[in-house]
Order: structure tokens, then sequence, then C-alpha cells
């Protein structure tokens, strides 16, 4: 781990200018999946995740595994950059979640206690999710309607001839407290097809408060290598605060 600073540093990059670009966040999150790749915590989340699924632990699945655990812990309801779920009924997209941060909200109060970022529907955190860790370098990761009224989002793994896919709950809502990352709560193969998610919410070149961009980068920073169970701890305890799920 490192400082902001340090870690902005670090990776060749910097901000300049009050507003940045979607793209330089993309970079920054490289750095800390990079970083995630080779930390004895992450690594040993990722040996029980494979082992559990029958999956040969590659290079290049703990490639992916980093970037995907780094996304949905940042988009989750309750996750890193503070996005707080609840019913707006609005399109399965992520447009609207990047309409609110372009506000450049806080992420705390002034006493240290959560703010919530932007507010969600299931749908919308899941296509965040999948929107994100798509420029991350992963390729197949879609959404899954488990039940008629809710979405979450799905990571395709193929090794040889099987394909494993892997829920990834992007909030709470039907799933127990612990449920986390590759949770069986829900059965991933009610869906026939999972479908990538390839839709574009906003160009890379799209500008974002430099001040959001920071914040965002210094949480990655702060709690990526953490384990799993603190992890999950530490999101509940968020989307209480916030009011989620």
């Amino acid at each position: 781990m490192c400082a902001l600073g340090a870690c902005l540093l670090a990776s060749g990059r910097a901000f300049a200018g009050e507003r940045t670009t979607l793209a330089l966040l993309i970079a920054e999150l490289q750095a800390v999946a990079d970083a995630m790749e080779e930390d004895a915590t992450v690594q040993a989340d990722f040996e029980a995740f494979a082992e559990a699924r029958g999956l040969r632990p590659t290079p290049a699945l703990r490639r992916d595994y980093a970037r995907v655990r780094l996304v949905f812990e940042a988009t989750r309801d309750g996750g890193w950059w503070h996005l707080r779920w609840d019913i707006t009924n609005r399109k399965p997209n992520a447009e609207q979640v990047f309409a609110q941060w372009r506000e450049d909200p806080p992420l705390f109060d002034a006493s240290g206690r959560p703010l919530p970022s932007a507010t969600a529907e299931c749908d919308e955190l899941s296509a965040l999710f999948a929107f994100l860790v798509r420029r991350l370098g992963v390729s197949k990761v879609g959404l899954l309607w488990p039940v008629w009224n809710h979405v979450v989002a799905v990571w395709s793994v193929t090794q040889g001839e099987a394909t494993h896919r892997v829920v990834v709950p992007t909030s709470q809502v039907f799933l127990p407290a612990d449920a986390t990352l590759g949770t069986d709560g829900f059965d991933p193969w009610r869906q026939k097809t999972i479908y990538t998610y390839r839709r574009t919410d906003a160009p890379l070149r799209s500008r974002v408060p430099d001040a959001l961009v920071r914040a965002f980068v210094d949480q990655a920073w702060t709690h990526a290598f953490e384990d799993q169970q603190t992890a999950q701890r530490k999101r509940n305890a968020r989307s209480l605060a916030l009011d989620g799920s």
C-alpha cells in the first residue's frame, strides 16, 4: 500500500487541473490492480476462490480476479466509492451514476461520516461494474436477472472446454449479510445466455471532477489489500450508514 500522492508518482501520472478524465481514473485503477496481483492477502483469497470452484490458478485468472475484485468492492452498494442502492426505476445502464459524479459529491461530511457519491438501482450498479471492469481488460462480464425484479453481474471464466459463471452481487438485495463475490445465493445458470455488457455509458475522454477521482483512487489504495471478510464487514457498515441494501 502507499499514500495517494506516492502512488500517483509511482504510476507516472498526476492530476492536472480541476477536472480530469475517466481515462485517468481507469489508468490509476490499473495500477492498483497490478499491485493487488502481488499482494499476499489478495493472493490467499484468490487461491481459495480458485480452489472452491475447481479452477486452475493461472496468471491470467489471477490478473482478472484482481480487476474483478477491485471494481466490485469499489462500485457495489456500500463499497469504497459510497454508491447507495435505492429503487430509481431508471434504465439498466450507468449513465445516471456518471451524471451524479459530475456534480462532484463529497464522500464524507465534516465529521467523517460517509455520504453517498451516487444513488443507483441494482441494474445500474451492475452495469457500472461491468462497464468499468471491461475497461480494465476483463471481457466476459454481463448482467443476470436471478429473479424478474433484480439484477446482478456475472463474470464468466472459461478454462479448457468448461465455462464457470461467478455471481458478482453489486447489492445485498435478496442475499444474506455475508454474501460477496462468487456467492451461491443466486443460480448463475438460471439465465441461458449472459451477454457481455458492451454499452459505452461514458466515453473515456469525459470529464470527472478532480477531487472525486482523487478520493476514488485514495479509497482504492486504502482498502484494496483487505481480506474478503474484512472488506465485507466494512461494506455492511458503510451501507448501513448510507441507508443502502
